[in-house]
């Protein structure tokens, strides 16, 4: 089965890369009589896309990127920096319109809201020695332990909820004290901006509101069914989801998850299909062959209405529950076939009642469904994997991070000389000596970028698999023998 899977992903990524091929040199070729229609005369005497041109399509393109973003693109292109886009150029303008950046506006006002809201407490000697403990591996790792333990109590208390009152109340107290602590420790900034910090709130007010609820009704004589309650106490369930933002191995597969999911819907589309036109053959092939007994008592009925069926093992383990009798009922069953689950006992049973060829049915669909498409799936999930975990910078990231530090716009680069290379860590807090000592302009334009690397889309993940290919194909064209053509604009192309 390994081999199989192996073969599988070797021939599928061999077709996913001639796809990915095709699909970038249609894109240059679509690229190329844009820029046939667009472009103007250069100072040189060239060809070429100015940057106003280019801006002012972008505004039409990609309405939804700042201009800002869009002038590091087209600055990340101009290698001969003439100010013009010339064909090569412009031909890779598809790939460099998936970077994203996270913008960063150089101006004291804008890292003035960095800055503590209670900023002479935050700085005292003591407050900053409590900061240094709340901050500590073991203090997370104690708050972390809280989380699971109370996900444990939950299950171990379910049958004792007396005790199971008082402990979650404890656990309450306890989760909201984290909060108030983690809001300290970062001074107050930016801490609703922080995506945990709000879903932690959520998740910890919701249940302290349900608990409050509880308690009002109690003091007026009225008791809610238990049920009511657990539903808020179990929100905090979804708290166990932190442990994959501390554990870095965990966010990979979240990340890797989150990227891949638009192509596992088209994979499960699918499924879909191909279970659809099985259960409709299957509903007329082996509908109504046999029936479960009445009550699912298979005591009082050993056959399932179909003599064949007496003493076989299809009874025994009482599988005439599931059948094809129904479109629903057919796709439950086409479920279990394809997952494997005693595959064998229903092909037995199927072709005791009506012929050994019937066992061909169900070898098409393993073999469509399960040594097809889900290896198909699976190649490409290991895939995506193996890339997000690939930490190393492809040559892409490099090439634009090394464009950013010739324009001087490398966040990176550019914060540290101005002694805020802190600035992306987590809990940032800006102090007034650090502030004065940047010597950042009280009003300024200037912007710096960050390269964002995280794969949020397949079309990254799809360029990352198949740079190699990519550049190569980029090479090839570049150094082609290309034949003058006129342009759609030339009012001689008639003569």
């Amino acid at each position: 089965m390994g081999i199989l899977t192996a073969s599988v992903y070797n021939s599928y990524k061999a077709h996913l890369g001639e796809f990915v091929v095709k699909t970038v040199m249609k894109r240059k070729e679509k690229l190329d009589e844009a820029f046939n229609l667009i472009s103007t005369m250069t100072p040189d005497g060239g060809q070429g896309v100015s940057q106003g041109t280019f801006l002012r399509l972008m505004r039409i393109v990609k309405p939804q990127r700042s201009e800002d973003s869009m002038k590091v693109i087209f600055h990340v292109l101009d290698k001969n920096k003439s100010g013009y886009l010339g064909k090569e150029e412009f031909e890779r303008l598809s790939e460099y319109m998936q970077a994203k950046f996270e913008e960063i506006e150089l101006s004291r006002a804008y890292f003035s809201t960095y800055i503590s809201k209670f900023y002479d407490t935050y700085t005292s000697p003591r407050f900053q020695l409590i900061v240094h403990y709340i901050e500590h591996n073991i203090t997370k790792l104690f708050f972390t332990c809280l989380i699971i333990a109370n996900a444990i109590t939950i299950i171990l208390f379910h049958s004792y909820p007396q005790f199971q009152e008082i402990i979650e109340s404890i656990f309450t107290i306890c989760f909201i004290f984290e909060l108030i602590v983690n809001y300290l420790a970062c001074g107050g900034v930016k801490f609703f901006n922080d995506g945990w910090n709000l879903f932690d709130c959520i998740i910890v007010f919701g249940a302290l509101i349900g608990q409050v609820f509880q308690l009002i009704f109690y003091s007026f004589g009225i008791y809610l069914p238990g049920s009511i309650i657990q539903i808020f106490l179990l929100l905090r369930l979804f708290r166990l989801l932190k442990v994959f933002s501390v554990v870095p191995q965990f966010r990979v597969v979240i990340n890797c998850i989150l990227t891949i999911l638009p192509s596992l819907a088209a994979y499960t589309a699918i499924l879909l299909i191909l279970f659809y036109i099985f259960s409709c053959i299957a509903m007329e092939l082996f509908g109504l062959l046999y029936i479960p007994p009445i009550n699912y008592n298979y005591t009082l009925d050993t056959t399932c209405n179909n003599q064949y069926l007496l003493h076989s093992e299809f009874v025994e383990w009482h599988y005439c529950t599931f059948n094809f009798n129904s479109a629903l009922d057919s796709f439950l069953l086409l479920l279990i076939i394809v997952v494997g689950n005693n595959w064998h006992i229903f092909v037995d049973g199927f072709s005791d009642i009506t012929t050994k060829w019937s066992r061909l049915f169900f070898i098409i669909i393993h073999w469509i469904c399960v040594l097809l498409v889900l290896n198909v799936v699976l190649a490409f999930i290991i895939e995506a994997f193996l890339i997000e975990y690939d930490s190393q910078q492809s040559k892409f990231e490099l090439y634009i991070n090394e464009r950013l530090n010739d324009l001087e716009m490398n966040a990176d680069t550019e914060l540290k000389k101005r002694g805020l290379q802190n600035y992306r860590k987590p809990r940032f807090i800006m102090s007034k000596k650090i502030l004065d000592e940047a010597a950042i302009p009280d009003r300024s334009t200037n912007k710096v970028f960050y390269l964002k690397t995280d794969n949020t889309s397949i079309e990254i993940l799809m360029f990352r698999m198949f740079e190699k290919e990519i550049e190569e194909l980029v090479e090839n064209l570049n150094n082609r023998m290309e034949v003058p053509r006129i342009r759609a604009h030339d009012p001689l192309r008639n003569i």
